[in-house]
């Protein structure tokens, strides 16, 4: 997840922070967060980036999950963690393969129709 970078203490270029900050302003409008609520979700991940003290809660890779840890780490008013809301939204995103799962499935039913032709 681009929000918890498991290179800590490399950090990202300028232009790719900015990136992550126009991408998280969207996805949070379309959560339904406003114009105000995405300038504090902007300071909340700034924060983050900073390594503020309000995300100094120890991680361990071996021991834990990203889940969880996102869950624990509440620095604000629940109602008012935006960065919070948003990590725990992408990381409900299932991943998948579907889309290429079904054209491979495509492509070997040609192939078998060809053969038995």
């Amino acid at each position: 997840m681009i929000l918890f970078n498991i290179n800590l203490g490399k950090g990202l270029q300028l232009t790719a922070l900015r990136n992550v900050f126009i991408m998280a302003t969207k996805i949070w409008v379309n959560m339904g967060g406003g114009e105000l609520s995405s300038a504090d979700l902007i300071s909340q991940i700034q924060s983050f980036y900073s390594r503020e003290e309000e995300y100094e809660v120890p991680f361990s890779i071996s021991k834990g999950d990203v889940l969880t840890w996102w869950r624990l780490c509440n620095p604000f008013c629940s109602n008012e963690n935006h960065i919070q809301k948003l990590a725990l939204k992408i990381l409900a995103i299932t991943p998948h393969n579907a889309g290429c799962e079904r054209v491979f499935s495509v492509l070997r039913w040609f192939a078998n129709q060809r053969r038995t032709r």
